[in-house]
């Protein structure tokens, strides 16, 4: 079938350590192609605007809805089954980390912004935590790789994915789904599609995940995992004229399901002295080699109640022949409330409760057209805010960091609340332009100017009045070797970070507690430019080089002192790639290799 000459080909370049275009390998009906079939061709939207995957000049993954159903693809973690390059990481509290071509960024805070961005029918999804709906009722994914700064903006260093939603039909149209697995995994699903007027179509699509507890505790017996995720979209689609198209989507989903326990492998004292007054942490039985088997305080509840909506509209107007203008607005809030056993144990060495919430908007107007009969151009301007709050309670009271100040007569460090606000503004200008220069030789480019301003306030805070004392003391010896008068004491409740940015005139260091306040200005120009040559119908060769950027930011971290919250600055990727596409054997065998460098 020309599905396995497609995985045959996917293989074949993996071990060339050359990624491989992969294409729909069904037939324009959705069936499986028989032997010597032609395999469908895939639009892809990566310049945007519609071409085929196989004429557009970088590497590219596209796979029809139908490919993404045979392969059990139902989150962006599975797009490793079919992209070389990408690879997926859950950190330990649940947020995901997405890398492309080795360029990834491994920040687990709500806040943190991606190196590989996700969109929805080109509305972008900012943060890693909420894209795991992004997969329901697909028509295709695209996988661009490498930057791609000039047309999707910032945080897209490593690449871009987007997700087209299928669409809704000209006729009336159903279907659904289930499966069923181990520990009493299920799946259900379907979708209702079709006019509702001569000018406004729908379609609804809704899918509920959930299993049984597979990870069980090596010391009570418990289990823990259990899944519960409910995803649905509703798509409308009005045209009342030729010219104007609206589609607006509403789609959201649920997350009810466990927290995932951490399995312990080792275990070794951060404060050393202390290590005889937690004798019972040092000496807990280490997780036996079974991936199954992990510990968790059997006391709690770690169910999430973790919630994402967002709503999108765009809205598509012919001016005039070729010229088009776009307005695409999105806007998305994402609140979460989830329990996590970091420590590994039925003891509270380190045990986290978050509590988050992100709201964003975002508004692109662009137009597009094209240049006589040789060439094409798109521009417009971008606005996004993200607003972005984070807060963590930390209950350390069986570690032996809760030891720290004890020789000192103070009490236990037992508990501390991190809470952290970020503010985020962007504005961005952009154009891409390509042009033929001769029948067969194209040259393409493009800028993009980001300029974005984040503002943050945060630290970390007593929660029960000995965390205020603790470090209320121990601020006050710094102030003495400074010489500087002792502060006044730090109230229930307030903020315990110490102030060591803002020296006096004289240099020596204050070390007064409370607020932090910072803010992050930055501009960046992303570009783009190459060059193709299609000798034949069917052969494109190309090079380019391109540059993105990904946004800088502030952490989400237990800070004792200010210096901890300072930001990281924004990263640059430049990214050189050179490389051909062609159909062989009568468009049976997609045929992609192009050769990066970073």
């Amino acid at each position: 079938m020309a599905s396995k000459l497609l995985l045959t080909s996917v293989s074949f370049a993996a071990l060339l350590a050359l990624p491989v275009l992969a294409a729909g390998a069904v037939t324009a009906n959705g069936a499986d192609s028989g032997a010597g079939a032609q395999v469908q061709e895939i639009v892809v939207t990566a310049n945007k605007r519609q071409e085929s995957a196989n004429s557009v000049p970088m590497s590219i993954t596209a796979a029809s809805g139908e490919v993404l159903e045979r392969q059990g693809i139902k989150q962006p973690r599975d797009l490793v089954k079919i992209t070389p390059s990408f690879t997926y990481t859950d950190s330990y509290v649940g947020s995901p980390i997405y890398t492309l071509r080795g360029v990834g960024f491994s920040d687990i805070s709500l806040g943190g912004r991606p190196t590989v961005s996700i969109y929805v029918d080109e509305a972008p999804l900012p943060f890693t935590i909420e894209t795991r709906g992004a997969s329901l009722d697909l028509e295709r994914v695209e996988v661009l790789k490498g930057p791609q700064g000039t047309l999707f903006g910032q945080n897209a260093t490593g690449g871009a994915i987007n997700y087209v939603a299928a669409k809704p039909t000209k006729t009336f149209e159903a279907g659904a789904h289930a499966s069923y697995g181990n520990f009493n995994a299920f799946e259900v699903g379907g979708f209702i599609s079709g006019p509702i007027t001569d000018t406004l179509r729908f379609r609804l699509a809704a899918e509920h995940t959930g299993n049984d507890g597979w990870q069980k505790s090596y010391t009570t017996g418990r289990t823990n995992g259990v899944g519960d995720f409910t995803n649905a979209r509703l798509l409308l689609e009005w045209t009342p004229t030729d010219r104007l198209r609206v589609q607006l989507n509403v789609n959201g989903n649920a997350d009810r399901g466990d927290v995932q326990a951490a399995q312990l492998i080792q275990t070794f004292p951060d404060v050393p002295p202390a290590a005889p007054f937690v004798a019972q942490l040092l000496n807990y039985p280490l997780a036996p080699a079974n991936a199954r088997a992990a510990d968790w305080n059997p006391q709690d509840n770690y169910r999430k109640h973790n919630e994402f909506f967002q709503i999108n509209s765009r809205i598509d107007y012919n001016l005039t022949g070729s010229l088009v203008l776009t307005s695409l607005t999105s806007y998305s809030r994402y609140h979460e409330q989830q329990l996590q056993d970091i420590d590994g144990t039925a003891l509270s060495d380190l045990n986290q409760l978050t509590r988050g919430k992100i709201t964003s908007i975002s508004e692109e107007v662009r137009i597009a057209g094209d240049i006589g009969r040789s060439g094409h151009f798109v521009a417009g301007v971008n606005y996004a805010h993200d607003k972005v709050f984070q807060s963590d309670v930390d209950d350390i009271s069986g570690s032996t960091i809760a030891y720290t100040f004890a020789p000192f007569g103070l009490p236990l460090f037992t508990t501390y609340r991190d809470s952290d606000n970020q503010d985020a503004t962007t504005t961005a200008v952009f154009a891409n332009v390509d042009y033929k220069v001769l029948s067969t030789v194209k040259v393409y480019g493009g800028l993009r100017y980001t300029r974005a301003l984040d503002k943050f306030n945060g630290c970390t805070a007593d929660i029960n009045g000995t965390t205020a004392l603790d470090f209320g003391v121990l601020f006050n010896v710094f102030r003495g070797a400074e010489g500087l008068p002792p502060n006044p004491p730090i109230p229930t409740g307030g903020c315990v970070t110490g102030d060591n940015t803002h020296p006096l005139p004289d240099h020596r260091l204050t070390f007064t507690s409370g607020l932090v306040q910072n803010s992050l200005n930055e501009d960046n120009v992303s570009w783009r430019a190459g060059v193709e040559w299609t000798p034949t119908e069917r052969t494109l060769l190309y090079a380019n080089v391109s540059k993105g950027y990904k946004a800088g930011g502030f952490p989400d971290l237990a800070a004792s002192v200010s210096s901890q919250f300072l930001p990281a600055t924004q990263e640059s990727v430049v990214a050189y790639e050179a490389g051909f596409k062609s159909t062989l054997l009568d468009r049976t065998v997609p045929r992609s290799c192009p050769r990066t460098a970073a």
